[in-house]
């Protein structure tokens, strides 16, 4: 057939060298593709094209056979460069669309971990702020109980000064009773001692 002949592929195939080995690529060639459609009539190209009444004309006109040829042949040849731009871009617009695919189906995922996220986040407030008042008050009884701590130490130290002194006095050691008197009188005049009935 005349449109068989007519028909000029815009694509091309180029050897590569993949992971696999080499393996062919289509290329298309856009200037081929415009070359063809310059080629086709202007007529065809208008916006407001009326199919009818170009239909009328071509049967009415003396070459009718010839003319219902070159439609055939311009058809085929938009038909032909339709299945190329299809052929070289199909996997290109799979990809694209799996990838999209697989992007909206790890924001939904993303989604979903934070709204659990959140709802963590909510409980662990309103959990924290209902025993909030309980550990304040466990700390403030742990502040407490360390400040009773270390008076009771210095409580300790200040009731072994006395005998400690005494023991000084007997071996005549004046300098180290005398150091070990003015230490006491020192822990006692602190004002944490001053509430210390048993110390006056």
């Amino acid at each position: 057939m005349a449109a068989a002949s007519r028909r000029v592929s815009a694509l091309s195939y180029v050897e590569s060298d993949g992971e696999e080995g080499a393996e062919q690529k289509v290329k298309l060639d856009w200037d081929v593709i415009d070359d063809e459609l310059y080629h086709i009539p202007a007529v065809y190209k208008d916006p407001k094209f009326e199919s009818l009444k170009h239909v009328l004309t071509i049967l009415g006109s003396a070459d009718s056979d010839i003319a219902i040829e070159e439609l055939r042949e311009q058809h085929a040849t938009v038909e032909g460069l339709v299945d190329d731009v299809v052929a070289a871009y199909h996997n290109g617009f799979n990809k694209a669309i799996q990838n999209y695919s697989s992007i909206l189906r790890l924001f939904g995922e993303a989604k979903t971990q934070v709204d659990v996220i959140k709802s963590g986040i909510e409980d662990a407030k309103k959990k924290l702020s209902t025993t909030s008042r309980n550990l304040q008050i466990e700390h403030q009884k742990y502040i407490i109980q360390k400040d009773i701590c270390l008076l009771l130490a210095d409580v300790k130290k200040i009731v072994a000064i006395p005998p400690r002194i005494a023991e000084l006095e007997a071996e005549e050691d004046w300098p180290g009773a005398t150091t070990l008197l003015l230490e006491g009188c020192e822990r006692l005049s602190r004002k944490e001692m001053s509430g210390v009935g048993a110390l006056r």
